[in-house]
């Protein structure tokens, strides 16, 4: 009895070594965007700037289905580049959905491996390139839905971060209104003009009073 219950307790222990990288790895995966703030002025209005979607220390990634949504009066949908899936997963990987899909302040793509091993490590997921839409200023989050699977079907424990979008205030001029170098040249050339010329009459005073004397 003694030797059945230590068989139990030693196989017990072994299947928590062995589980617990895997959960501590997947725990401290994370989805995120880079860069984490963008901060525009207003005359960006009508400029592109992209963002990467992101994972970092993630184990075995086989699919995943992710909603990005945001203030769309502030920025608008541009594109959506996959590329980077090609590192990703180098063995292929199909869109479960056709293409992406987009909304009023909303982007959804999903795609899952054709087969192989899940990805591990750290990478880029797809990227997306957004429009500034107005110079009001204000912010908004690039906030995250989504849902992560490793090959065998279930969801990957991790952190979402979302990105934040930033539209600056207009510069405030300094106190006194706006400075601006001045050209003084034209300002200070009639008075020359004048001394010049009370100058060179009281040098003809002077010549003259000169010859009355002699």
């Amino acid at each position: 009895m003694n030797k059945a219950v230590s068989l139990v307790a030693i196989l017990s222990i072994v299947s928590i070594l062995l589980v617990l990288p895997f959960a501590v790895r997947g725990a401290s995966a994370q989805l995120y965007i880079d860069p984490a703030l963008v901060e525009k002025h207003p005359a960006d209005v009508g400029t592109t700037f992209t963002v990467s979607v992101k994972v970092q220390d993630i184990a075995d990634l086989f699919g995943f289905d992710i909603t990005i949504t945001w203030d769309n009066t502030l920025i608008t949908f541009s594109s959506l580049d996959i590329t980077p899936l090609n590192t990703i997963w180098p063995q292929g990987f199909f869109e479960p959905l056709p293409g992406y899909q987009t909304g009023a302040g909303s982007v959804r793509y999903a795609a899952v491996a054709t087969g192989g091993n899940g990805f591990t490590g750290s990478g880029t997921l797809f990227k997306i390139t957004f429009t500034v839409a107005s110079a009001t200023p204000g912010q908004t989050l690039m906030h995250f839905g989504c849902w992560l699977s490793d090959s065998l079907g279930n969801p990957i424990t991790h952190t979402n971060t979302d990105g934040t979008y930033k539209m600056l205030a207009q510069p405030q001029l300094p106190v006194g209104g706006e400075w601006a170098p001045i050209n003084s040249w034209p300002l200070i050339a009639p008075w020359i003009m004048i001394a010049l010329i009370a100058a060179s009459a009281l040098g003809g005073v002077h010549i003259k009073y000169r010859k009355g004397k002699q």
